[in-house]
């Protein structure tokens, strides 16, 4: 982070991604009585997060502290210690892939002043719509989620991460070509 208004972004991103991440609680995890409990969880992730963002530039120790954060914003929430677990891996899965789809909207220009801004804030809208989108597929079943169905839909994220990085990387196909990928694979997930 180079400047103010690149700190006010990690901020700002960091804080909308928290409330994304309650979204996605919600389909989880049942939520538990103790509301300052519950905001001290949250409090903590977000300091947790935004200071390994902004402080440490290494990306395998934001991803880990990411999933620490997501898995102490779980604790907020009643069940099994593996639905914890998994659901934050689900989570942390869904954030990294529209992580790197809006990388690779932007892979044009990646020096570009504004990139790390616009990447963010892509990024982060992405993950807000997909929550929405999320709750109110689950939401609508008036059923918890199965434990059999969170496997699959960790390995279905993945797996599309996996798909996303590699087309990106490998450039075989156009640009385009990846977006319309990621697409497909985000109304699939």
């Amino acid at each position: 982070m180079s400047s103010i208004a690149d700190i006010i972004v990690a901020i700002f991103a960091e804080f909308a991604r928290l409330i994304v991440i309650r979204n996605y609680a919600g389909i989880f995890w049942k939520k538990k009585d103790n509301k300052l409990l519950m905001l001290a969880y949250y409090a903590v992730s977000y300091v947790l997060t935004t200071a390994a963002y902004l402080f440490l530039h290494n990306m395998l120790i934001n991803i880990a502290v990411t999933f620490a954060g997501i898995l102490l914003v779980s604790f907020a929430y009643d069940s099994k210690m593996i639905r914890h677990i998994i659901g934050s891996a689900i989570i942390l899965a869904i954030s990294v892939a529209l992580d790197l789809f809006s990388a690779v909207i932007l892979m044009d220009n990646p020096t570009s002043a504004n990139y790390d801004l616009v990447s963010s804030f892509i990024s982060v809208f992405l993950f807000f719509l997909s929550s929405i989108i999320a709750v109110r597929i689950y939401k609508s079943r008036k059923e918890d989620l199965p434990p059999t169905e969170w496997w699959y839909v960790l390995i279905i994220t993945i797996g599309s991460t996996c798909v996303i990085f590699i087309l990106a990387n490998d450039q075989i196909v156009s640009r385009t070509t990846v977006i319309w990928i990621c697409i497909v694979l985000f109304i699939f997930n």
